[in-house]
């Protein structure tokens, strides 16, 4: 079982809903947590108990041009989609900093002129969590293969022995938060109580949607009063997994990394969904 924490901003709470679901699970059965967010993971923060178990660099294939056999026919420049890529004088000339490794250049080149070598893009690391793994994507400073890192840590993740694996998913929309999520069997959206945590939680369920991922919704920061959030899910039969209040204790144990499930309203919050996860999701497999 795969389950998702996803949302379209940053800042809405899912490292949050992550952790405490670990800790509340992993009581129960064997659970791994992988923080996704390769670009900024921080849920290890939270994770007072980790052991340092295992961690290994990851490579990209980053594209080699022999100029031997190039003849300058510019496939490589058009097929490419990120302007990586390009003719300068008489020589072809790769802009490293832009390379997602897509290899459309390889795979397009008429004279087989492309060649690859490999690229350290990040690093896995693993951690013993008592009898549980707790397994963290890191970007390397400066590169952009985001997506590419996201699903060598998936499938690392997946070939572990699991009954259940939480991912704690970058923000937003783009292609990193569609990789995080895909091929998942549930996906939490966590949305905040303000204006721009609307709009946002509408493009991470248009998203959802398009994908044929099914899903429920954590409200965080509530304020009480029905929530343009709220009410949309209503309309639109969407399931509320519950709302966590806004708290100023939330934010200032938070803010310490502390214990999350110390707090009475998040306690009760994430045993609910822990609940229902146990009940109506693991189910289904």
């Amino acid at each position: 079982m795969k389950l998702s924490v996803a949302s379209g901003k940053g800042g809405t709470g899912k490292t949050l809903v992550t952790v405490s679901l670990f800790n509340i699970i992993r009581k129960k059965m064997n659970v791994i947590l992988s923080d996704i967010d390769v670009e900024c993971p921080d849920a290890g923060l939270f994770i007072k108990e980790k052991e340092p178990h295992m961690w290994k660099p990851v490579f990209a294939e980053l594209p080699v041009v022999n100029e031997a056999r190039c003849t300058l026919c510019g496939t490589c420049v058009e097929k490419c989609n990120y302007k990586a890529i390009g003719i300068i004088g008489n020589k072809v000339v790769l802009f490293k900093e832009l390379c997602k490794s897509c290899l459309r250049c390889l795979d397009n080149c008429p004279t087989e002129a492309i060649t690859t070598i490999a690229d350290e893009t990040g690093i896995i690391s693993e951690y013993k969590v008592g009898n549980h793994l707790f397994i963290e994507g890191l970007l390397k400073s400066g590169d952009i293969r985001t997506a590419y890192l996201i699903k060598k840590v998936k499938k690392y993740a997946e070939s572990k022995e699991n009954d259940l694996i939480i991912y704690d998913c970058p923000p937003g929309t783009t292609c990193p938060m569609v990789n995080a999520v895909a091929a998942t069997d549930y996906c939490i959206v966590v949305a905040e109580d303000s204006p721009f945590g609307y709009s946002d939680f509408l493009l991470t369920i248009e998203v959802l949607n398009e994908m044929k991922i099914s899903f429920g919704v954590i409200i965080n920061k509530s304020r009480g009063a029905a929530s343009l959030t709220e009410s949309y899910c209503v309309k639109h039969n969407i399931h509320i997994l519950t709302k966590i209040p806004y708290s100023k204790e939330i934010h200032d144990i938070y803010s310490e990394a502390g214990d999350l499930l110390s707090i009475k309203e998040v306690n009760s919050a994430m045993n609910e969904v822990a609940q229902f996860i146990e009940k109506e999701i693991l189910c289904l497999k």
